[in-house]
């Protein structure tokens, strides 16, 4: 969870979601990184692991606070179309792990050119609960079928967005599940046998939240992997 302070008074609000890819980097989106057109700095962000409900000292969680010293966003991120919506932020240090914190993996071997369609894949977030509605304070989860590329190109065949594979398009186009608004950044994942989770997208843009035939539509992590891997350093 990334809050953010954009006047530097020490208000923090929630902003984001992202996921820990290493003891000290989170994935996330690169429009999360801006406000209007204006790009912020690491400054005003500090990532929250391991959190459950933020306006709660005993919910069971044992949340880590730790501050932002570095964003690398992508350097041709269309906040237009959403094309390269990746960033990958670094911590001051490495967070300890812990039941509560642990790494996501990245897409490789098999989901590394899998298509995934029809799987059905997680999403979770503190966003909206529904559009224009109210933000969750509690860590809010659900499960959604992953949408072919050509629904997802008849879904938005109206507006000025070329899809390639470099989006993927997730959720029910009967619009009952979806990321909402302040879920950006958060990870698209899918669970395996072994009960580890991949990320395969990053949370990007939508038609609303849950609008009936417009599936959510994500950052495709595995064409980023070779953008992605230099920068975990």
């Amino acid at each position: 969870l990334l809050f953010i302070d954009v006047h530097g008074n020490g208000v923090r609000s929630p902003l984001c979601g992202g996921a820990l890819v290493t003891p000290r980097h989170v994935l996330t989106a690169a429009h999360c990184t801006f406000s209007g057109n204006r790009s912020l700095t690491p400054e005003a962000f500090v990532a929250r692991l391991g959190e459950h409900d933020y306006l709660s000292t005993d919910d069971g969680a044992n949340p880590v606070d730790e501050p932002v010293v570095h964003i690398e966003r992508h350097a041709q991120f269309n906040p237009r179309t959403y094309l390269n919506d990746v960033a990958v932020l670094k911590l001051r240090r490495p967070v300890p792990l812990s039941k509560d914190i642990a790494l996501i993996c990245l897409p490789y071997g098999s989901l590394q050119t899998d298509e995934y369609q029809s799987r059905m894949a997680n999403i979770a977030g503190w966003g909206e609960l529904y559009y224009g509605g109210p933000s969750s304070a509690s860590l809010q989860d659900t499960r959604i079928p992953i949408q072919s590329l050509d629904t997802c190109k008849e879904s938005f065949k109206r507006t000025s967005i070329t899809f390639t594979d470099h989006y993927l398009c997730a959720g029910s186009l009967k619009g009952d599940k979806d990321a909402c608004r302040g879920d950006s950044g958060g990870p698209l994942m899918l669970l395996d046998d072994q009960q580890r989770f991949t990320i395969i997208g990053i949370t990007s843009f939508g038609r609303r939240c849950a609008e009936p035939g417009y599936p959510g539509v994500y950052t495709r992590v595995a064409k980023y992997l070779d953008w992605i891997q230099p920068r975990l350093v």
